[in-house]
């Protein structure tokens, strides 16, 4: 069992790694982000195929809840099924693809596969209208497409094993997002609670305390936050009426801020927000 399980957590190549945003800020004009590595749901199943085999592993999905997906990963080893359980969120877009498809790389994470993949820290990027080379990713972000150049192996490598002063418009410290998301959850009656329920629910971790968070993941928090006084500072609505018109975008009922830290909304958000600028204009 110990090989298997030493092959089941072993790292991907380089270059089956994806790369998706988790948070972006603005210098000087220019639009940057921080990117952090992902394998995809084919890539953890071809690791289950090569280490068990495709007859003594398995994977099974259910309903969670109301808007969510369980996935089950089960293997057969010393002569007996073994199964490991989580959930996802449904996305806003493709909701059944995307529950399953993110539930498998939660129980997977469980097994050990791809969990090496919480300790890289972020890489800097810049975002693009224009693709600047063949290996550029595009993606979508607040209703716009950009491109960005991928981290390669050797910057990867030399950021993990060579720190160095990061400049004063990069990544902020730990402390410092700390002491901006409890000033951002004050008026909303959001707790400390909350805010961990929701960091460890999105980033499948277990932090008992904001010193066990990590700053990437705060940062998506801290992001969301804004949102929600964004959206409060341009209709000058209360949380009920809010909830109401963020449910008109998403398949489900919003009932109170907390949900909007829950749940992965930013591109409805976004929605919502663009229309109350119109409505205010208008």
């Amino acid at each position: 069992m110990t090989n298997n399980m030493e092959s089941l957590q072993a790292e991907f190549p380089f270059e089956q790694l994806g790369w998706k945003i988790t948070h972006t800020f603005e210098s000087n004009g220019r639009f940057f982000a921080y990117v952090a590595p992902f394998v995809d749901a084919r890539a953890i199943q071809d690791r289950f195929d090569e280490v068990f085999g495709i007859d003594k592993w398995q994977v099974s999905y259910e309903k969670w809840g109301e808007k969510a997906t369980k996935c089950t990963i089960s293997v057969f080893l010393n002569e007996r099924w073994i199964s490991k359980e989580d959930g996802s969120e449904e996305s806003d877009y493709n909701a059944v693809k995307g529950g399953f498809s993110n539930s498998l790389k939660r129980a997977a994470v469980l097994w050990g596969v791809g969990r090496y993949l919480y300790n890289i820290k972020p890489h800097k990027v810049e975002l693009t209208t224009l693709s600047k080379g063949k290996n550029d990713i595009y993606v979508s972000y607040q209703k716009k497409g950009y491109y960005f150049t991928p981290p390669t192996m050797l910057q990867q490598k030399n950021k993990q094993g060579c720190p160095q002063k990061e400049p004063s418009n990069a990544q902020p410290s730990l402390g410092l997002l700390i002491q901006d998301m409890q000033q951002l959850v004050k008026p909303l009656g959001i707790t400390s609670r909350d805010v961990l329920l929701a960091y460890n629910h999105n980033h499948n971790a277990q932090a008992r305390t904001f010193e066990d968070t990590t700053t990437d993941g705060l940062g998506d928090i801290i992001t969301r936050l804004q949102l929600i006084h964004k959206s409060i500072s341009i209709s000058h609505g209360n949380e009920k009426q809010l909830n109401r018109w963020l449910s008109t975008y998403i398949s489900g009922d919003i009932t109170s801020f907390r949900e909007w830290l829950l749940h992965d909304h930013t591109e409805a958000i976004h929605q919502l927000i663009e229309q109350l600028k119109k409505q205010q204009s208008g």
